[in-house]
């Protein structure tokens, strides 16, 4: 149990990878815009589809396209993981966070979006340009909970379940250089 009352998953329970050859911990990479897609839900499926519908019909007519991949956003109105824990921590509910609460996202502001989508308008693209608007940072889901508790200057109850749900990746962050060619420069800080 962690100090902020959170479980941790019994020892039996092994969150991280390991190399199936020397047993040593594999780190996570961030994911670069030239990566290619392998999503594990429906949701994800259907943007991935989405995205390329949008390539294949602009690569037929020979229109410049520039596809944004969003990573966790947050800030007001949006939805996701991010803004059911602000919701869950501002109502004063205990969070939940899955597995051991060791998994990571990258967690882009709306500010930063906004400014990403700007840039992206004026890109000069022949043909093809796919963009990872994120902040290449990892930040668990107990860190998280835990810039909440010094946003609202309170305790917040945060509990690991160690549920695991195979749809989403343990660690998801993003490689921006090609958005950073652009000018791009994250300054919202989490």
């Amino acid at each position: 149990v962690l100090e902020n009352g959170a479980k941790i998953a019994p020892p039996e329970q092994r969150w991280e990878h390991a190399c199936p050859v020397c047993g040593e911990a594999l780190l996570p990479a961030p994911t670069a815009e030239t990566h290619p897609a392998a999503p594990l839900s429906t949701s994800g499926t259907l943007v991935y589809a989405q995205e390329r519908m949008a390539i294949r019909w602009a690569l037929e007519r020979r229109i410049p396209l520039v596809a944004l991949r969003f990573f966790e956003l947050y800030g007001a109105e949006t939805s996701g993981t991010a803004e059911k824990l602000v919701s869950r921590a501002v109502a004063g509910l205990p969070l939940e966070v899955g597995e051991d609460g060791g998994q990571t996202r990258d967690y882009v502001h709306l500010a930063d979006v906004a400014r990403a989508v700007a840039l992206a308008l004026r890109a000069p693209c022949r043909d093809l340009l796919l963009l990872n608007v994120a902040t290449s940072v990892q930040t668990s889901a107990l860190d998280f909970a835990a810039c909440l508790e010094r946003v609202l200057g309170k305790p917040l109850r945060v509990r690991a379940t160690g549920s695991f749900d195979r749809t989403e990746a343990r660690h998801l962050f993003a490689r921006t250089e090609e958005l950073a060619r652009l000018g791009y420069r994250p300054p919202m800080r989490l």
